[in-house]
């Protein structure tokens, strides 16, 4: 797997080894160290293993010839490439065995190592004394390839120039002078961390691109798993989507742009996820699959699984038939808690958290990568919900039951922290029914659907509460839904003083109620407000205040 994001360091090696012949050896040279010459084949051997968890490549050996019989053979070798040494030998040849380190156990990189070979002859006829050839050393290099796992977002809009964040391993161990989607050279890009780059796509027409990188001290190609897909801007027309059965609570909406498709995990029929694919103007329900209950869904980093949460377990999803695959349980979750909430981090971890029926009850929160295939706990918060922005650089944890006042602390992770924990930030909030929004690159945060942040948390203003709010993928739009007026305000973000109350620059109705319980989603190209209720779903043009 190339989702490995860690650091290794291993002290350098000198280790000696001697081998005798047994009964002795030697020949009418003994006692003389003419025809002592020495010479290894081949003199440099090379290693290479895809990446720090591949299995470790096979040993490789060396012949060595001496002038004359030997008595005895002496081995030093030192560096992080090398894990051991061993030979036999007979008369004027050795046959010496080079193993190379365990790839985990380096970490990515370029690693150097030598071997030095030395033949003893008997120095007496009785060869009770020994005197030393010439010695030969074999150089040894090792390869543990960097390598890229995912970008995020992994959708893009065509013709834009936009920026994602490459997600690997190893990039600081390499001199990276490129990076490509398909045969397209990235306008720009920064190394930030060993396993992350900042990078400026090129505007590309539609397709799908495969994230390479490249580096001048790098032998062959770096190992990719990441793919950008690249999709055309579509204008949605205003109409409304029924679902197959009756429904009153409406608990999770995804918008899929790559399958240009909707999910939404709702009460109907019990517990449902239903598909609405779009083709030729029209929204078809095209699958539905029962997720007892649904709590909440998320797609995973590059968009091949959808996270499924119900009441103690994360189920994985086939994000186009909807068939449910492996199920992973919640440990440590008392009988009074369920699980609540999920969001994606670009490392492609799941941060989910759960709660209980005590308003004050802390319950936990956990990280989890199909790498490790395991529901971990990594922290504990009050009746928290997540929310990531579509990048996943950031993810905002807010606490306190929607029916209580009581404000509490927000809690922040970011995918550049080192480690799963969320780290308080100064504020203290009430949590509502309307949860917490980001643009794409989470510049713009609103809590509670009222309160503005900024990315670094230090600068607010305010709008009038709403029942939720969305915000365009730039940053500058909000667009908050009032169910009682069943109309859209949108607010201009672009620009405010700290402080500052935010007055709408223009209203739109709705063309029909989407019914109470309301969530909603924006498409990425900004076009689109998604909003799903119990009464149906609306797809609504964002306005062109």
């Amino acid at each position: 797997m190339l989702d490995l994001f860690v650091r290794w360091r291993k002290a350098g090696v000198l280790l000696v080894l001697l081998v005798s012949a047994c009964g002795g050896g030697g020949d009418s040279n003994k006692g003389s160290n003419s025809g002592q010459s020495t010479t290894v084949s081949p003199s440099s051997i090379t290693f290479k293993a895809d990446s720090p968890t591949a299995s470790t490549p096979d040993s490789q050996v060396v012949s060595v010839t001496f002038g004359t019989n030997i008595a005895h053979l002496a081995l030093t070798h030192q560096g992080l490439a090398i894990a051991d040494v061993t030979a036999t030998f007979s008369g004027r040849t050795a046959q010496v065995t080079i193993a190379p380190s365990i790839p985990l156990s380096t970490g990515p990189g370029l690693f150097d190592g030598k071997v030095a070979v030395t033949g003893y002859l008997c120095a007496d006829a009785t060869c009770s004394a020994f005197a030393a050839g010439e010695t030969q050393t074999v150089d040894v290099h090792y390869q543990v390839s960097a390598g890229v796992a995912y970008v995020a977002p992994y959708v893009a809009m065509s013709q834009v120039a936009q920026n994602v964040i490459v997600r690997g391993f190893g990039f600081s161990h390499f001199n990276i002078t490129d990076v490509h989607f398909g045969t397209a050279t990235a306008a720009s890009f920064l190394v930030v961390a060993d396993n992350q780059i900042i990078v400026q796509v090129p505007a590309l027409p539609a397709g799908n691109y495969p994230v390479t990188i490249e580096a001048t001290n790098h032998d062959g190609p770096i190992p990719t798993q990441a793919t950008l897909t690249v999709v055309d801007p579509i204008a949605y027309p205003a109409q409304t989507l029924s679902y197959p059965a009756p429904a009153t609570v409406v608990n999770s909406l995804v918008y899929d742009a790559e399958r240009r498709s909707i999910l939404v995990g709702t009460d109907a029929a019990g517990s449902q996820i239903t598909r609405y694919t779009y083709d030729a103007g029209t929204w078809t329900p095209q699958s539905t699959s029962a997720i007892s209950p649904v709590r909440d869904l998320a797609l995973s980093t590059n968009g091949a699984q959808i996270y499924a949460i119900s009441d103690t377990q994360l189920t994985i999803v086939n994000p186009t038939t909807l068939a449910a695959g492996t199920s992973f349980s919640a440990p440590d979750l008392q009988s009074d808690m369920v699980l609540r909430s999920i969001a994606m981090s670009n490392t492609n971890v799941a941060y989910i958290t759960s709660a209980g029926q005590t308003a004050d009850e802390q319950s936990p929160v956990y990280a989890f990568s199909e790498l490790n295939g395991a529901l971990n706990d990594v922290a504990s918060l009050n009746y928290g919900t997540v929310e990531s922005n579509t990048s996943g650089t950031t993810i905002v944890a807010v606490q306190g039951d929607p029916v209580t006042t009581a404000s509490a602390p927000v809690y922040v992770h970011r995918s550049t922290d080192t480690g799963t924990s969320f780290t308080p930030i100064s504020l203290n909030l009430h949590q509502t029914a309307a949860d917490t929004a980001l643009d794409r690159s989470g510049s713009r945060v609103v809590f509670a659907g009222s309160v503005i942040y900024d990315n670094s948390f230090t600068t607010s203003a305010s709008i009038p509460v709403a029942d939720y709010v969305a915000v365009s993928p730039d940053g500058n739009r909000i667009y908050a839904y009032y169910a009682g007026g069943n109309d859209l305000q949108t607010y201009d973000v672009s620009t405010y003083s700290d402080g500052a109350t935010l007055t709408s620059i223009g209203m739109t109705p709705l063309s029909a109620n989407p019914g109470a319980n309301v969530k909603m989603t924006i498409t990425p190209d900004g076009q689109t407000l998604i909003i799903a209720g119990a009464n149906q779903i609306v797809i609504q043009p964002t306005p062109s205040f």
